[in-house]
């Protein structure tokens, strides 16, 4: 029995001695001081010598018998153990290095071995991070505000360092800052954009006033103009800093351009008007808080027609009784002459009977026209009178005065 165990344990040897151990040689594909680059991925490939000859295989189909293990390690600290990896711009200057441990199986004898690859960084291909905006526009407390920031990588990530948005404001991580403002003040931030480009980092001020005035038109009528008259009109708003201007209302009339006049941004309509009618247009009033617009209508009326000036009548000649009469009126001077001296007997009877045939009335009114020719009293002497009176009255009292006293 004995020599029976002995000269089995003697085969089991030999058999050990004449089937050699696995001998497992891998390496990663890629040298030394190699690179990735950020939006690529990288596959682990080995190769594996066998016993039976020198097999190629790569992880991500694991074509190999046995079991593997990968272990992706970032900056010495634990990653990932997933046989892709894919990089974004974040990676960017990162140093990776990979660990690979593969078990086999060969005869009775189990195998592993431990692969560490060189260390390797992440680059980019892609122009570096800017951030395009320079200057933050400014905001009023009260007021709704909104900004967005750009860079030059349109899916960038926006973020605040060691920094905080003003009061009342929002800063959102697609680079909008919005809200409304509670304190006035200047706020500092420093705003930062990562991307596929790496990251980029601007400090900006953002200045937060007082509250702002409402912008609104006042004016709601304007005054009638003339064709060829010079017209001027000043449009009234509650934000005098405010300036105006004509607004074109998408799917509105707008017939400002045929009145024939302009405006200034001040806000004057002026010029001449060159077509009568009735014209409706919009103007917009744009301030720091706010934008207002309002529809207002213009009536031209025609030119007045100037009156013809009236003619003056031509001065007629008025007869000259100081020239010498014509012959025919002397001739018939002469014959009134003759019939007066012939009938001047008659009229003298016919006088004295007409005189004694008067009528009483006519006599009468000849009477009082006598009576008011009559001189009237002289007021001087009325005043000497009355003067008179009253001395001799003041005489008498005193005259009776002295008596009483004795």
């Amino acid at each position: 029995m004995k020599k029976l165990i002995s000269a089995l344990l003697l085969v089991t040897l030999l058999i050990g001695l004449a089937v050699p151990a696995m001998a497992t040689n891998m390496e990663i594909l890629f040298t030394p001081g190699s690179s990735a680059e950020t939006g690529s991925f990288l596959e682990i490939d080995f190769n594996a010598m066998m016993m039976d000859g020198r097999v190629t295989a790569d992880i991500y189909n694991s074509i190999l018998e046995g079991n593997y293990e990968i272990y992706w390690f970032r900056d010495a600290s634990f990653y990932s153990t997933q046989p892709r990896v894919n990089f974004s711009a974040e990676d960017k200057g990162i140093t990776y290095s990979v660990e690979i441990r593969f078990y086999g199986d060969a005869a009775c004898t189990v195998l592993w071995e431990t692969l560490y690859s060189p260390d390797f960084t992440i680059t980019s291909n892609e122009p570096p991070m800017v951030l395009y905006t320079t200057q933050v526009s400014d905001g009023a407390v009260g007021m709704y505000y909104s900004f967005q920031f750009e860079a030059s990588d349109p899916g960038a990530t926006f973020s605040l360092f060691r920094s905080s948005a003003p009061d009342g404001l929002m800063f959102e991580p697609d680079g909008t800052l919005s809200g409304v403002p509670t304190k006035a003040g200047t706020y500092v931030m420093n705003v930062v954009a990562k991307g596929v480009g790496g990251e980029a980092s601007y400090t900006y001020e953002i200045n937060i006033g007082g509250e702002l005035q409402e912008t609104k038109i006042m004016t709601a009528y304007l005054p009638h103009a003339v064709v060829g008259r010079d017209y001027y009109f000043q449009l009234e708003c509650s934000d005098k800093a405010a300036s105006f201007g004509i607004y074109f209302n998408p799917g509105r009339a707008n017939e400002f351009e045929a009145t024939g006049l302009t405006m200034t941004p001040g806000g004057v309509i002026s010029g001449k008007p060159t077509k009568a009618g009735v014209y409706t247009f919009w103007v917009g009033a744009y301030g720091e808080a706010n934008d207002d617009y309002k529809e207002l209508q213009l009536t031209i009326d025609p030119a007045e027609e100037e009156p013809e000036p009236t003619k003056t009548p031509e001065p007629t000649e008025e007869p000259d009784d100081t020239k010498a009469p014509s012959k025919d009126k002397n001739d018939k001077n002469d014959k009134a002459g003759k019939n007066d001296k012939n009938n001047k007997v008659e009229d003298t009877g016919d006088d004295k009977d007409s005189d004694a045939s008067e009528s009483p009335d006519k006599q009468e009114t000849e009477k009082d026209g006598a009576d008011t020719e009559k001189p009237g009293i002289d007021l001087k002497v009325v005043i000497a009178i009355l003067a008179g009176v009253l001395l001799a009255a003041i005489v008498v009292i005193v005259i009776l005065l002295t008596k009483k006293k004795k």
